[in-house]
């Protein structure tokens, strides 16, 4: 820990700045909202069939996903849940190395038409790691209280954070490329040393 040696250090050392601005001060040309890390955004549409009481849910497409791999990008795909339950459950395909994937994949839900502002979809985007988890990108919740089922929802929205663990840790380097999370590699033995 830095030490003060004069009453004038003193104050410096115990004095509390928050990083943002710390990088304000460094670079005056910044704003506190550039510095927001975006999770991208969703496009997707909800439509019920009243004759065959289902919810049909059509992931369409992610845009400014951030870059989770070395290579400067990710391998997305979209977990869509019906909550509370989450017993209903759907998965898109992988799209390897995109920032903007398209999906355009619908996703069929056995819902009566009583039950349905009771529920809530869930789509969890998810960057595919093949020697690790997998990275959460982000996440959003659409509650089926809020929508109107007379005509097919289209709808683009941000994705809000991903849910952490506790001893996850995630990072973000300046140029908004996530960091992937090093807590679940396990090291490997070293041999001939």
């Amino acid at each position: 820990m830095l030490q003060p040696k004069t009453p004038d250090e003193r104050i410096l050392v115990d004095t509390p700045v928050p990083t943002s601005s710390l990088l304000i001060t460094q670079q005056p040309n910044v704003t506190k909202d550039q510095l927001k890390v975006s999770y991208g955004q969703l496009h997707y549409k909800i439509d019920y069939d009243f004759s065959a009481n289902k919810l049909d849910v059509t992931v369409v497409e992610g845009k400014n996903l951030p870059a989770m791999d070395r290579n400067g990008m990710s391998d997305p795909y979209v977990k869509v849940a019906l909550l509370p339950e989450g017993k209903q459950r759907f998965e898109t395909k992988i799209k390897r190395k995109s920032l903007n994937p398209h999906f355009d994949e619908t996703f069929a839900f056995n819902i009566p038409f009583a039950e349905l502002p009771s529920k809530t979809i869930h789509f969890t985007v998810f960057d595919f790691d093949r020697l690790s988890r997998d990275d959460q990108i982000g996440q959003l919740t659409v509650p089926l209280e809020q929508i109107d089922f007379g005509t097919t929802v289209d709808v683009w929205k941000h994705l809000e954070p991903p849910e952490e663990n506790a001893d996850s840790v995630r990072l973000v380097h300046p140029n908004n490329e996530v960091l992937p999370d090093i807590s679940n590699i396990v090291p490997l033995r070293r041999q001939g040393m």
